[in-house]
Formats: structure tokens, sequence, C-alpha cells
């Protein structure tokens, strides 16, 4: 499990420090999990599944997709997202970002499916 955890921290992109603060815990914690030297409870797994979408399955066993579809995630969590979305000034990155998502017809999104794909064999590989 701690290998899936260090590629999760990878994959978003974050230092042992950022991910551990995302998580309420210090990056030496991050540490001490992605070595095994201490073992992932389960508030610490329905804390890391929950702020980052991914399926406790994949993070408990390695089986399946990573990531939690659309419907395991709350409706409570995307309303959240989409308001602070069009809260934000016009010219925020993330409010451009989610208009030009929303352009996007089926084979776009296809498309971008088989890129973030790539994506995460890439960064699976790297990790050995």
């Amino acid at each position: 499990m701690n290998e899936r955890l260090k590629f999760l921290r990878v994959a978003f992109g974050m230092s042992m420090e950022e991910f551990g603060k995302k998580l309420g815990v210090t990056g030496a914690d991050i540490t001490n999990l992605e070595t095994g030297q201490c073992d992932l409870t389960n508030q610490m797994i329905t804390s890391i599944c929950k702020r980052f979408a991914v399926r406790e399955e994949w993070l408990r066993t390695g089986s399946g997709q990573m990531t939690a579809l659309i419907e395991d995630t709350s409706n409570e969590q995307i309303a959240d997202f989409a308001k602070s979305i069009m809260e934000s000034s016009d010219s925020s990155f993330r409010r451009h970002f989610v208009e030009l998502l929303s352009m996007l017809d089926d084979a776009d999104w296809e498309a971008l499916e088989r890129i973030f794909g790539k994506w995460e064999l890439a960064i699976r590989s790297e990790l050995g």
C-alpha cells in the first residue's frame, strides 16, 4: 500500500510536506507511511480516498481503477467546486479551463481519456 501512496502523491505533483498538509499530517508522517515504517490507519485511508477521489480498493490492494468514478464523488463536493469556479474572477485559470472543457465533444473527451491513461502509465513506470 505504501507504493500506491507514493504513486498517488507523485501523480498529484506534491512534495511529502504538501501531501501531508492536505491530509492534516506532516511530511515526516508521509515519509514514514511511504517507507512502510508506519501503517496507514483506516481513518487515513478514508481521508486519502475522499480528498483525492481514489478508490479504496485500489489503495488497499492495487486492484481496479485508481480513481473513483463520478458516482463515487459526493454531489456536494461537485457543487462546491462548481460554485468556487462560478465565483472566481473572469480571468482565473480554473474558470477558463472549465469553460474550455465545457466545449469538448465526445471525441475530445475520448482523446483526453487516452492521454490521461498514458500519463498514468508513465508515472507508474517511473515508480518502478
